[in-house]
């Protein structure tokens, strides 16, 4: 006999994450990217200051 899961509770992001988190999840409102090296109007890409030779990812705006 299988056993039914029942759920915790509903997970909120909101409640969950950081302001700052959010915004690297939504891609924030500007659409910039934040590097060590720089800020770059890309949209939110967390992957792209590596990948582009630009520092590590600070967060986007």
């Amino acid at each position: 006999m299988k056993k039914e899961k029942k759920p915790m509770g509903k997970l909120s992001l909101e409640k969950e994450l950081t302001k700052n988190e959010l915004k690297q999840i939504t891609g924030g409102v500007s659409g910039y990217t934040s590097c060590t090296g720089g800020i770059y109007q890309i949209g939110c890409a967390p992957a792209y200051c590596s990948a582009a030779g630009h520092g590590t990812f600070l967060g986007c705006s």
